[in-house]
């Protein structure tokens, strides 16, 4: 009987280990197709980590219906009944995406394009609206007021579109965003504060403009004496989000300085 007993606590102890170790094993294949393929790795079907955006807005679940080329069907659900639905998401290229959220009343489309910057939807009432980023003026601009009322009806929808979309896009900046450190001697390397390095880049949410940005002043700040930049003007990026829309739907921007070589 005690021999019985320590085989159930020995293999109870190991399939505890098992299971503790799957999530990082998945996280770790996850990363290794994301280096490979550029795109994220969903095809468990199943993806419990809601990021925070989306977690804010009362989603806690996800479960990914089917995948097909660039297209993702995840059904979703959260802490009330308007949290539940089906969002089909196309991604036309890595900064485009083509989203319709399914539900019982109707189908609500929305077409987000990060490379220009312009947000369009066609609601369950059949109405259009549009809105784009004036770079000249730094602020959104929509074509009628109307488009301003439409959004902000649909604003709760639309929100919830762009925080899904943040945590299933396509493959994001690599690890530059990230301040890297020097890659030869330190003590030679000061940061050249002579020669800012701007950019801004745009997002479904706040966090993901703002991590898009600081990976691309990060690879234009890379040389000769570092990899990314010696360091930011400011830990936060300055950001222009559709009125409205709480942190959805930006315009971020950061000012790195790059690395030199020290002058004595």
């Amino acid at each position: 009987m005690i021999k019985k007993i320590k085989w159930r606590v020995i293999f109870a102890f190991a399939l505890s280990l098992i299971l503790l170790t799957m999530p990082a094993a998945i996280g770790f294949a996850g990363a290794k197709a994301v280096e490979k393929t550029g795109f994220p790795d969903i095809f468990s079907l199943v993806r419990d980590g809601v990021g925070n955006s989306a977690w804010a807005l009362g989603i806690r679940s996800y479960k990914v219906e089917s995948v097909n080329n660039n297209e993702i069907i995840v059904e979703f659900s959260g802490t009330s009944p308007s949290l539940q639905g089906i969002l089909r998401i196309k991604w036309d290229n890595p900064k485009k995406a083509s989203m319709k959220l399914v539900r019982e009343e109707g189908t609500l489309s929305v077409v987000w394009d990060g490379n220009i910057g312009e947000l369009s939807l066609s609601d369950m009432k059949a109405r259009s609206a549009s809105i784009r980023f004036n770079s000249d003026t730094k602020s959104w601009v929509a074509k009628s007021d109307f488009s301003w009322s439409i959004i902000k009806e649909n604003g709760e929808d639309v929100k919830l579109m762009g925080a899904i979309a943040s945590d299933f896009n396509q493959a994001r900046m690599q690890k530059l965003s990230k301040q890297q450190n020097p890659l030869i001697q330190a003590t030679s390397i000061c940061p050249d504060y002579s020669n800012p390095i701007k950019g801004g880049t745009f997002g479904t949410t706040k966090s993901d403009a703002c991590y898009k940005a600081r990976g691309y002043v990060a690879s234009e700040c890379s040389n000769q004496y570092c990899w990314g930049c010696y360091s930011y003007k400011s830990t936060n990026c300055d950001c222009i989000c559709t009125p409205g829309l709480g942190d959805f739907y930006c315009y971020c921007e950061i000012t790195g300085f790059p690395c030199k070589d020290c002058e004595y």
